[in-house]
């Protein structure tokens, strides 16, 4: 009879061992899962801020001049504007 109620107590003890270590496990994956949608959204605004980023650096390439070729740079900026006002 003793060697039973030892052997209950015993399970009794890895059952609320195994239920705090099925609860830790829970919140674990719950904040990693919000970590993830964090990285994700993080990621996204990343990529959009790079392609922003590509297209700007295209622009200023275009615009950028490497010698004193200042017609050049007008036409550009000229065909660049919404309204082809010239630049002053």
């Amino acid at each position: 009879m003793k060697s039973r109620s030892l052997l209950r107590i015993v399970i009794n003890v890895e059952n609320v061992h195994c239920c705090r270590l099925t609860s830790s496990l829970e919140r674990k994956l719950s904040q990693a899962k919000s970590d993830l949608e964090t990285l994700e959204t993080v990621a996204a605004e990343i990529n959009s801020l790079r392609s922003t980023l590509q297209s700007v650096e295209s622009e200023v390439r275009t615009v950028f001049v490497f010698g004193e070729d200042q017609n050049t740079t007008d036409q550009v900026l000229q065909v660049g504007r919404p309204d082809n006002a010239a630049v002053k």
